[in-house]
């Protein structure tokens, strides 16, 4: 509860930082002239990456288990849906667990092991594009610093990994051989972290490696145009280094608590960039931040929702969701 009444009042304050100077009749002025044709594109480019994610997660998966794209793709949507509606980004944890309820067959705690694998490779992306984008754009300190922050945590996730791969072989010996792991909860437990080890490990065993470094990069690369055509929606027009920054500069707020989908987190960041980096207005820049967001957070809620409803997985599920429902 402390992490979440944290993350609340990190969203809070952010909304207050970007829209506490908001003139209601130029913000209207800017969606009534906005470009509909540009927002209806990005909203395909974001439904689709959720498409690309599932080959990536399907290739992920191969050395597990061999997983058709159909489960892959509402899997995906579902996870998306959860990280909108559930603190902590719980929806990651839903997104295993929905894959393991429609193949049994499948751990879910593997599962999990390889969306672990995939955030961390997300998070190389960031900071190959952090490198690229900052290099050529003089930023101001406060992002240099949240670009090394983001830097060290990359670098600390990184050897965390490393080191759970490298002595998976020890822990599981030692959970075997521990009293407590022979019966009840420690059983279980046991049986979990396996599984998760194994989802974890699965990467070295991927054979198609290439078409996870391509689907990557291409998610940047739709990520990088749906910001480009937010932009041209409520005619701020970016250059493409502009919008590598924005980009970029909003990623970095995955390491500042906040409620379900970045929300107000994501706006200050999106709008402080636009206003002290690009020297932009600031209506526009508000105009920019919720166009932006909408398009990255509705889609998917609505997306995942209908995945979720027409799934076997049920509200009551949701009460009970944690790191054991994985199991």
């Amino acid at each position: 509860m402390i992490k979440i009444g944290i993350g609340l009042l990190f969203s809070f304050g952010g909304l207050y930082l970007a829209f506490r100077e908001i003139e209601l009749d130029k913000l209207s002025d800017h969606f009534a002239a906005a470009s509909v044709e540009w927002v209806v594109l990005a909203v395909l480019l974001m439904i689709f990456s959720v498409w690309i994610r599932a080959i990536r997660w399907q290739a992920l998966l191969e050395p597990i288990k061999t997983v058709t794209m159909r489960p892959l793709f509402s899997a995906t949507a579902i996870g998306y849906f959860g990280n909108a509606i559930l603190p902590m980004r719980l929806g990651e944890i839903l997104r295993a667990y929905a894959i393991g309820k429609e193949n049994p067959s499948i751990s879910r705690a593997a599962a999990f092991g390889t969306i672990v694998v995939e955030r961390f490779v997300d998070m190389l992306g960031a900071l190959v594009l952090l490198a690229i984008f900052f290099f050529i754009y003089d930023v101001p300190p406060v992002l240099q610093q949240g670009g090394v922050l983001l830097a060290g945590l990359v670098a600390g996730f990184i050897l965390v990994l490393w080191w759970l791969v490298k002595k998976r072989q020890d822990w599981i010996e030692k959970l075997e051989n521990a009293p407590r792991s022979k019966h009840g909860f420690g059983l279980k437990f046991r049986g979990i972290f396996n599984s998760f080890i194994h989802g974890l490990a699965a990467l070295a065993e991927v054979k198609r490696k290439g078409l996870v470094f391509f689907t990557s990069v291409l998610l940047w690369g739709i990520y990088l145009v749906i910001t480009y055509l937010s932009g041209l929606a409520v005619h701020e027009t970016l250059t493409w280094v502009e919008a590598g920054v924005i980009l970029v500069g909003t990623t970095m707020v995955i390491a500042v608590p906040s409620a379900p989908g970045y929300i107000g987190t994501y706006h200050a960041s999106a709008i402080f960039i636009m206003v002290q980096v690009f020297g932009r207005e600031e209506t526009g820049a508000q105009a920019f931040a919720l166009v932006n967001h909408a398009i990255g957070f509705i889609p998917l809620v609505l997306l995942g929702a209908y995945f979720f409803f027409s799934s076997s997985i049920k509200i009551r599920d949701l009460r009970k969701l944690d790191i054991e429902s994985v199991g």
